[in-house]
């Protein structure tokens, strides 16, 4: 029986104050201040391009971007409204036969004019009247009058974007270059005009602390504006200084509730230097907690470690995850004698950048294999890891995604990788010719199995790699006949799945519905192979004392988002996967952790389970805590999922922060990014889009 102990204020000091250190939080904040010209194309420009622009091109020495669709904005910042001055270089898109090309530029929604672009690179003049402008953020919209498709007006591009002109740069004459923020000396040196902001979860009974003010220069006190603005849309002046040469130590409490906290300036000659500024959190007292501790490891012998992947397994259609189907009753057999975690989140939503995070511990951006030609790069993996520690180490995959060519048999001293053969004649199949298939979990199993039987006396890593649910949806006769009785077995070929992917044949709710049958019976077939492995470990007397993780490397989409398959998007139906973990003799069996986690959370769990040193820079996190003691207090965990890079895919970022979570994507065959929040707790299907209503979470 695990021991039970009590932890009392982990880690949070009872009775003291705690603070955030605003000038350590520097590089984060959000920083405004003038700027008289925007090298539109280049880094410098990408706070200002807020909507409607491809990314950086060359024509000849300029950079520039195009403007995408009609509709394109540039923000920038004003201190003091004054008669301005626009002048703006560009050309239209160089094909014959188009209307002559027409921009319509307003200012915060008030129009300033008309311009016709001719042939070539010139540059155009407004005047910008001081009744168009605003204190702070302004936004600059183009309207072009077309914005055809390359590939529409020549044969020979495959350019599918809708492409309206060539921006190089644009300047405001009236404007001055400002400058920004700066860290000098241990002090937050704020710009002489504009605006900084800090973006916090304001706790309860926080107040903002200053241990010194001071202006630089002299003359008339400078204004220091501070204000709080909240997602309602509105905004409450905390202090309003005036700095005639330096101010002792100041405290304003402050609202809770996630909150804009921003510090205005308007004296172009002064500037402020903020010494000291945090903001001061009281530390609530922790009540006991009881939690369950781990395994003690310094006596027992190494266990052995199962990595079960399930490739393209959504969580939510396993029983032990809700789905009311029998899909899985192996696997949820399997979730009584395991730690279920209840929402996981793969680091993205295809087969190498996620299995290279469950095998590093990292993020895409860390380990490098993002793209389809990407091979790992040469890091420490689990397996390297768990070699290093003494463990015999062997992989059977059936995924070619996962191979030697792209670095996965580093640390495996036993790496077998099964190739896909060409799909076998089926009842109801006439027309396959082409198509190719994974090989079966039950073969897997059979190679799994004869390398067990002939391993020596060592611990061991064994990772198998399933790809049953994978497109083509194709399963065993009895299978199919349980769950899609009658369902045509062309629909699950994968030509035929592309087809609907890219509109050449239109889905309806009864195909979306046979399809995702075909895709459960694939589940059920894997889910008794599942079983079968582990009758097997039992008979070998290898599953007591094993830590066995069945996890998933993505989802699968059925067009809940416009999208089928994976790799398309960062919604829930591709990134959410299963992740149970049996820990040696079956410790804190049948609970369940809700906080998020991650696929870089399994390295950390496993060496801790396997007593093995945690490398120190890892951007995953050990579970074993957690699912010791759920019930203690921490802060929201936050899961890290991107997608970029495979064949046409937009550039996604996904942010799941607690019961929250924040796409976003910058697609460069539409006009403008794509910024969307959502609040799980009541919407798991992620369809409502909070963004526009809470604009400062």
């Amino acid at each position: 029986m695990a021991l039970v102990s009590l932890l009392l204020c982990i880690g949070q000091g009872c009775g003291r104050d705690a603070s955030i250190d605003l000038i350590a939080r520097a590089e984060s904040a959000e920083v405004q201040h003038e700027v008289r010209r925007i090298d539109i194309g280049t880094p410098s420009a990408l706070p200002h391009l807020s909507a409607g622009w491809g990314p950086e091109e060359r024509w000849g020495d300029a950079s520039f971007a195009w403007a995408l669709g009609r509709s394109s904005t540039v923000d920038f910042f004003v201190g003091t409204p004054r008669p301005l001055r626009l002048t703006l270089r560009g050309w239209p898109l160089p094909f014959g036969g188009l209307p002559p090309q027409t921009v319509a530029l307003t200012l915060n929604d008030v129009p300033l004019g008309t311009l016709t672009l001719r042939p070539g690179e010139r540059e155009y003049q407004l005047d910008v009247p001081t009744t168009a402008q605003r204190s702070g953020t302004n936004r600059l919209r183009f309207t072009h009058g077309v914005a055809p498709r390359p590939r529409d007006l020549d044969p020979a591009s495959h350019d599918a974007r809708q492409l309206a002109a060539g921006w190089d740069w644009l300047a405001f004459d009236g404007l001055d270059d400002g400058e920004g923020l700066a860290v000098e000396g241990g002090a937050l040196r704020l710009p002489p005009v504009g605006e900084v902001s800090f973006y916090l979860d304001v706790p309860p009974g926080a107040a903002l602390e200053m241990d010194h003010v001071a202006a630089s220069g002299g003359g008339a006190p400078a204004p220091l504006l501070i204000e709080a603005q909240r997602d309602d849309g509105g905004t409450v002046a905390v202090a309003e200084l005036a700095i005639a040469t330096s101010l002792g130590t100041q405290r304003w409490p402050l609202d809770r509730g996630v909150t804009r906290l921003r510090f205005r300036t308007a004296d172009a000659a002064r500037r402020i230097a903020l010494t000291g500024v945090r903001l001061r959190v009281p530390r609530p007292s922790a009540a006991p907690v009881a939690c369950a501790d781990a395994p003690a490891r310094a006596t027992a012998p190494a266990p052995p470690v199962i990595v079960y992947l399930i490739d393209t397994l959504r969580a939510d259609h396993l029983g032990c995850y809700g789905y009311p189907l029998p899909t899985s009753p192996r696997i949820d057999a399997f979730a009584a004698d395991a730690v279920r975690f209840a929402h996981t989140v793969a680091q993205s939503s295809w087969t190498k950048p996620s299995v290279a995070s469950l095998f590093t511990g990292l993020t895409p951006k860390r380990h490098g294999a993002i793209h389809a030609g990407d091979v790992l790069a040469a890091v420490p993996t689990l397996a390297g890891l768990l070699a290093a520690a003494g463990y015999e180490t062997a992989a059977v995959v059936t995924n070619s995604v996962v191979g030697r060519h792209t670095g996965f048999d580093q640390g495996f001293t036993y790496f077998e990788s099964l190739p896909e053969q060409p799909v076998a004649p089926q009842p109801g199949l006439t027309d396959f010719a082409g198509e190719v298939d994974h090989q079966s979990a039950a073969v897997l199993n059979q190679r799994a199995l004869a390398w067990l039987d002939q391993r020596r006396d060592a611990p061991f890593l064994l990772y198998l790699h399933a790809s049953d649910p994978h497109s083509p949806y194709l399963p065993a006769a009895a299978f199919r006949q349980q769950f899609a009785p009658g369902v045509d077995a062309t629909l699950g070929l994968k030509r035929h799945l592309q087809a609907l992917a890219s509109g050449a044949v239109a889905s309806t709710a009864d195909e979306r519905r046979k399809l995702m049958a075909l895709y459960d019976a694939e589940i059920a077939s894997v889910d008794q192979q599942f079983g079968i492995l582990l009758d097997a470990l039992r008979a070998r007397d290898l599953y007591d004392a094993a830590v066995i993780v069945l996890v998933a490397d993505h989802g699968e989409a059925f067009d809940e988002h416009g999208r089928w398959e994976h790799a398309s998007s960062l919604f829930a139906e591709q990134l959410d996967v299963p992740l149970l973990i049996k820990f040696p003799r079956q410790w804190r069996a049948g609970s369940v952790v809700h906080e998020v986690a991650q696929l870089v959370d399994v390295l950390p769990t496993i060496l801790r389970s396997a007593g093995v040193a945690i490398p120190d820079d890892l951007t995953g996190a050990d579970l074993v805590p957690l699912a010791g003691c759920p019930e203690l207090p921490r802060p929201a965990r936050i899961a890290y999922s991107a997608l970029e890079g495979l064949n046409d895919s937009p550039q996604i970022e996904a942010l799941t922060v607690g019961r929250q979570k924040l796409i976003h994507s910058r697609r460069i065959d539409l006009p403008q990014p794509r910024v969307a929040l959502y609040a799980l707790d009541r919407d798991p299907g992620e369809r409502d889009d909070l963004s526009d209503r809470l604009p400062v979470t």
